[in-house]
């Protein structure tokens, strides 16, 4: 219920009422992203959803330490992503230093700037994952593009 998905997600609305995913707020390592939030669907990974870091922050800097409360992301090992999200947001896995598989739907057609890596090397850098996508997605697209591991499904 509604109720139950606002105590794991944290959200907000988008201008066509859609919902942006903007933070995670459980502990499990296999994550399946909900398709709506009571009547509203969900079309985006909002900036920092899955970040370490401040979570709906603008702005990333080196300066930032992540935060105590966001441990648990960075042992996310598994996150499937729903048919229907087609944006995800930038800086939205870093610190997910635990994420080995990433699964995408053919819907995405976006992925912002450094939704995995810091740009300039960081221990919180997500190194080990694969994207799992089908081919000839955008997400493939992008995996190539970045040198991060890709699976047709």
């Amino acid at each position: 219920n509604a109720a139950d998905m606002k105590k794991i997600w944290a959200s907000e609305k988008a201008e066509d009422e859609t919902l942006i995913l903007t933070s995670y707020k459980a502990k499990e390592q296999e994550i399946e992203t909900p398709v709506r939030i009571g009547k509203n669907k969900i079309s985006k990974l909002g900036n920092y959803a899955f970040s370490v870091y401040m979570q709906g922050a603008s702005q990333y800097s080196q300066k930032m330490k992540p935060s105590e409360k966001a441990a648990p992301l960075s042992k996310i090992r598994v996150i499937r992503v729903h048919e229907g999200i087609k944006e995800i947001g930038s800086h939205t896995f870093l610190g997910c230093t635990s994420l080995e598989h990433l699964y995408l739907p053919v819907t995405v057609c976006s992925i912002g700037r450094c939704a995995f890596f810091s740009g300039y090397g960081s221990i919180y850098d997500c190194v080990n994952v694969t994207i799992h996508a089908p081919a000839g997605s955008y997400a493939e697209t992008y995996a190539k593009e970045n040198n991060i591991p890709f699976v047709a499904e």
